[in-house]
């Protein structure tokens, strides 16, 4: 990788505007240890502060400057309907314009698996400073996520015009001022705005959690989010297309939705049995073959629980095991409200 980045700042215009500093870890332990820098593969980039941000994505000049702007720049102004059609477009690269802009890739582009693109129309600025530095610091935050890019909207003019034009999809009825998530992705979600006049929710949550599905398929896009978001996350192992285990899955998935509304603190993801997910299975401590069931794993902590065979997986049981699970409560002999035999009646 170091010859990547080497042979790229030879080539391209910002030597002096990003100095790169090899440090060999091997013999600058103590030295790492102290600034709390845990070694990657990727480089590490000093931006803000005096803090430290990962970059862990394999070395590309145009996905490494996107990272950059993240972070130097968090919030993109946009000036004019056009603008706002660019940035909109989840099917089109952003393409930056600050002192590091990148030329885009369609061919790298068009295989994003999740595009997320945030516009907080903002028409009484004076009044809304508190939440504007809370959406900085959600976009910052949010900034090792590269499917995500956050912009804002201050122009009055422009602000009344999607007022009017996108009613209640974009706006409460009550306000001009709101944040906008759009996404590439399928999102059964009620609505994708805020409303910066009245919801409390912290503005980072509701980037992280409209940026998904409910009960989102696992991937590397969603893991990054749930790393954001800092939740204990509940994994659903399900087949939706075994005839013996389809029907039970699905009910899974559902009663996981309804949860999603009342537990708020944790988050709830799947993988289906079509990827090869035996050995992550066995990690958590699935020790059989049979589908669906639910699991919880924090290897920092240490603890993990599996939801077992013998109950059944309904929305009570569920509830009790997620509370158990959290609060280290959580035991073989567990006692649960529903029994294979209570459900039968």
């Amino acid at each position: 990788m170091l010859k990547n980045v080497q042979k790229w700042l030879e080539d391209n215009p910002y030597k002096k505007e990003i100095p790169i500093v090899r440090v060999d870890y091997s013999t600058h332990k103590d030295a790492v240890y102290k600034e709390e820098i845990t070694p990657s593969k990727g480089a590490i980039v000093k931006l803000y502060h005096g803090k430290y941000y990962d970059y862990e994505e394999n070395f590309q000049a145009h996905l490494f400057l996107h990272f950059i702007n993240r972070h130097l720049y968090p919030i993109v102004l946009l000036k004019s309907k056009e603008d706002i059609d660019k940035f909109t477009n989840t099917t089109l690269e952003w393409e930056e314009n600050t002192p590091f802009p990148s030329q885009p890739i369609p061919d790298y582009f068009k295989n994003y698996q999740m595009v997320t693109r945030v516009v907080a129309f903002v028409k009484d600025k004076s009044d809304l400073k508190s939440e504007l530095q809370d959406l900085k610091e959600a976009a910052l935050d949010s900034a090792i996520r590269n499917d995500l890019r956050v912009a804002k909207v201050t122009k009055k003019s422009l602000v009344d015009y999607y007022k009017k034009k996108m009613g209640d999809l974009w706006f409460d009825e009550y306000s001009h001022n709101s944040i906008v998530l759009f996404s590439n992705t399928e999102n059964t979600r009620d609505t994708r705005y805020y409303n910066l006049d009245a919801d409390n929710i912290p503005i980072l949550e509701f980037l992280c959690k409209r940026s998904m599905a409910p009960v989102p398929k696992l991937n590397a896009f969603v893991q990054r989010i749930h790393t954001v978001l800092k939740k204990p996350l509940f994994i659903a192992f399900v087949d939706f297309n075994d005839i013996h285990s389809a029907d039970q899955s699905r009910d899974l998935i559902k009663t996981l939705r309804i949860l999603e509304d009342t537990l708020k603190y944790v988050v709830f993801g799947r993988i289906e049995d079509n990827e090869s997910h035996t050995q992550r299975k066995r990690d958590i401590g699935i020790t059989w073959d049979g589908l669906p069931t639910l699991a919880y794993s924090n290897s920092g902590l240490g603890n993990q629980c599996v939801f077992p065979q013998t109950h059944p997986l309904t929305l009570d049981n569920i509830h009790d095991f997620v509370k158990a699970c959290l609060t280290g409560k959580f035991r073989s002999n567990f006692e649960f409200r529903d029994t294979f035999e209570n459900t039968k009646k």
